[in-house]
């Protein structure tokens, strides 16, 4: 077959964590500084491996979150795409799951900017894992303290972990505890 396309980019500290949109035509990074790069990928997949911004690609960089602790995870919702927008969550070291809007902005850089939406808060340790709900409305989350965690993503209010959460459906299955695992 023919080979995969690719593309590189320099990034400004050392990823940890990746995910891709919906339709692919955005990545998103967490970096050890506990900030995210989100990539552009230019439609027809990219090219033999230029750097940002060759080939119609760009990055974007949300600052430094809270006292740039590493991130661990971060996730799209399920739909988001950089012409539709959506939801990007983000989670690790501060204990805090950061939801941004991803916004189709022809002024941006690369066409879309991410603004903050919700903070949640509630685990004792480093948040490890993120999960979606297929319909892009709850997190579930898990840290290492071994918490399974369950939020509203448009108000970052924790939810009870309950039979309302039992009967959920996710998008992803991540989360090494919680209701999928039991």
């Amino acid at each position: 077959g023919a080979p995969l396309p690719t593309l590189r980019c320099a990034l400004p500290a050392g990823g940890r964590c990746v995910a891709y949109a919906s339709d692919a035509s955005l990545v998103a990074a967490g970096l050890d500084d506990g900030s995210v790069v989100l990539l552009r990928v230019p439609s027809g997949g990219g090219g033999g491996g230029g750097g940002a911004g060759r080939g119609g690609s760009e990055s974007l960089v949300l600052g430094s979150k809270g006292g740039g602790r590493a991130l661990e995870d971060i996730k799209f919702a399920p739909g988001t795409t950089a012409a539709a927008g959506g939801l990007l969550a983000c989670a690790g070291h501060e204990r805090i799951i950061e939801v941004h809007r991803v916004i189709a902005d022809a002024r941006a850089p690369g066409g879309v900017r991410l603004s903050p939406v919700a903070a949640c808060r509630g685990h004792t340790g480093t948040v490890t894992h993120l999960d979606w709900s297929s319909d892009g409305k709850l997190l579930m989350s898990n840290c290492t303290a071994k918490e399974a965690l369950y939020w509203t993503a448009a108000t970052g209010k924790q939810q009870p972990a309950g039979r309302a959460a039992a009967a959920v459906t996710w998008a992803t299955y991540t989360c090494p505890h919680g209701f999928p695992a039991m």
